[in-house]
C-alpha cells in the first residue's frame, strides 16, 4: 500500500480486480475499464468502503494494467482456469489457497498470481520474495495434481506496476 492509502480500500480494490479478471472473457480489453455495479456493490457489502472510492481504485488499477500490456499478455496465455481453489498438505498441515491463473504459454505450465499492491522500483525484490512459500505451494498442488515432472513457472502479475517478475520457490517449498 502506498503510504496514506487506506488499508480497507485497498484489500476491497484487489477483490474487486480479482473478480473482473476472473469474468473477463480475455477479448475486449476495454470491457475491463466497464466495472459492473454488481461487483462492485459484493465487494462493498464485505468491506467498510464507499462505492464511489471502490469504483476509483478499481478503475486506476484496471487503467494500470491496460496500459502495461498485461491484459495483452493474459490474452496471449491458453487459459486453464482462474480463481481456482486447492489444498493439498505438507508436513501434516493442511494448505489451502486460490491459484488466480492457471495457464500455457506454449508447452509451458504457469501459475499467475495477480497483485493489486503499490510497490516499484528497488521495493519489488524485496516484496516479491514475500510471496516465495505461498507460490511454492501452488506449484507443488499444480504440479501433483497435473502428474507433471517439474513444477509449473511462477509469476506474480504486479498490476499497478505493469510488470511480470518471476518467482522461483525454493526446493523446500516444493518438497511436499
Amino acid at each position: 500500500q502506498a503510504s496514506g492509502e487506506d488499508p480497507e480500500l485497498g484489500r476491497a480494490a484487489g477483490v474487486a480486480v480479482h473478480r473482473v479478471l476472473q469474468l473477463w472473457d480475455l477479448q475486449d480489453r476495454e470491457a475491463l475499464r466497464c466495472v459492473s455495479k454488481e461487483i462492485l456493490s459484493g465487494v462493498v457489502a464485505q468491506f467498510s468502503v464507499t462505492e464511489l472510492d471502490l469504483r476509483v481504485a478499481v478503475e486506476e488499477i484496471l487503467g494500470d494494467l491496460l496500459e502495461s500490456g498485461l491484459a495483452e499478455e493474459m490474452q496471449n496465455l491458453e487459459v486453464v482456469g482462474r480463481e481456482i481453489p486447492f489444498e493439498c498438505a505438507y508436513q501434516g498441515v493442511l494448505v489451502r489457497g486460490v491459484i488466480d491463473l492457471l495457464a500455457k504459454r506454449g508447452t509451458e505450465w504457469v501459475i499467475v498470481d495477480f497483485k493489486t499492491d503499490r510497490v516499484a522500483g528497488a521495493e519489488l525484490g524485496a516484496w516479491t520474495q514475500r510471496y516465495v512459500p505461498q507460490m511454492g505451494s501452488y506449484a507443488q498442488a499444480v504440479k501433483s495434481s497435473l502428474g507433471l515432472d517439474a513444477p509449473p513457472k511462477c509469476e506474480l502479475w504486479a498490476l499497478r506496476a505493469g510488470k511480470i517478475l518471476p518467482l522461483e520457490p525454493s526446493a523446500a517449498c516444493l518438497d511436499f
